[in-house]
Formats: structure tokens, sequence, C-alpha cells
């Protein structure tokens, strides 16, 4: 049933590329379809429910049905659902967010840098050391140490300082 003709599953292994996903085993078993979350759980179409010890990627570490974010998100969707803050654009969530992160941190804070992404995060923290270093005169400070086993993320950056095989298995690296 699970790869039958136009399930969730089989329309997923026509149409969906996964990261960190063994292609050839994804094409054979296909996916566990996720539809829903209650706290610490996600729910497969099956209805079977699954203890989500990454907290999604991470990004969902107050769980997946918490209502006053459930509110919130939807307040917020109401008046505008996404925009940017590239070339001097803000939007007040940012602001506000941004204020309370720096009130929270125990140092003195600058500013606040919204990313996607552990890798996102760590690809922007290199340019801005090398930045830095072009800016005081020392162009040749290029060099960037990582642990070895340590995960730092997929983009060609992160994924080059990155010393775990499956994630180097098989792509080109920066050395």
């Amino acid at each position: 049933m699970k790869n039958t003709p136009n399930s969730n599953s089989a329309r997923d292994i026509a149409h969906v590329l996964h990261p960190t996903t063994d292609l050839v085993r994804h094409q054979q078993e296909g996916a566990t379809i996720i539809t829903s979350g209650s706290g610490i759980y996600v729910i497969d179409e099956t209805g079977r429910k699954y203890i989500e010890g990454m907290s999604g990627l991470w990004c969902a570490s107050l769980g997946f049905d918490e209502r006053s974010i459930v509110d919130a998100v939807y307040e917020q969707m109401k008046k505008l659902p996404f925009y940017h803050g590239f070339s001097q654009k803000a939007v007040l969530p940012t602001i506000d967010v941004a204020e309370r992160l720096k009130d929270m941190v125990p140092f003195e804070a600058s500013k606040v840098f919204f990313v996607n992404s552990g890798s996102e995060a760590n690809d922007t923290l290199v340019k801005i050391i090398w930045y830095y270093n072009n800016a005081i005169g020392k162009p040749n400070k290029k060099k960037i140490i990582a642990r070895r086993q340590a995960y730092h993320g997929v983009t060609i950056f992160t994924g080059s300082l990155t010393d775990v095989p499956i994630y180097k298995h098989g792509f080109d690296r920066l050395d």
C-alpha cells in the first residue's frame, strides 16, 4: 500500500528530492509521511506516533501544537505572512524579536542577524570573519579549523568543514 500508484509515498518519490537520503533506498521503500504533530510527537498518515527527538531539526523546540505560538503565527499571517530584510526593509516582528534576544543574552550584543538554518549561520560567520580580516588588511587570514566528526552544515563551505562521512561522500569540497 505504501508505494501504490497515487499514494502519498509514490507521489513523494516522483516529485521530491530529500536531503541526506539514500536515494536508491528511498526509491524502493518510499518516505514515512508525517501528517501532524502534538507536543513532542509527530504522527504519520497511518496514525503511528513517533517521538521527534530532534524537534524538527531544532526548529520546534516548544513542540508541535503550542497554542500561543499557533495563535501568534495565525495573527501575523493575516497581516503579513512574509517579508525579507534585504535593502533596508524591516518588519516589526523582526525588530521585536531582535530586541528581546539582545536583552536575553549574557553579553553586550550589537546586532542580531537572522538566518534560516545552522548551515547558513555557520556560512555567514565565515563570510563575516573573512570580510573583517580583509578590511583590517589581513586578506590571507582565511583558515577555519573544525573538529573531527563534527557537523557544521550542508552548504558547500560548511559541508567542507563537516567531517561526518555521510555528508561528505560523493561531494566535492573546498579544502
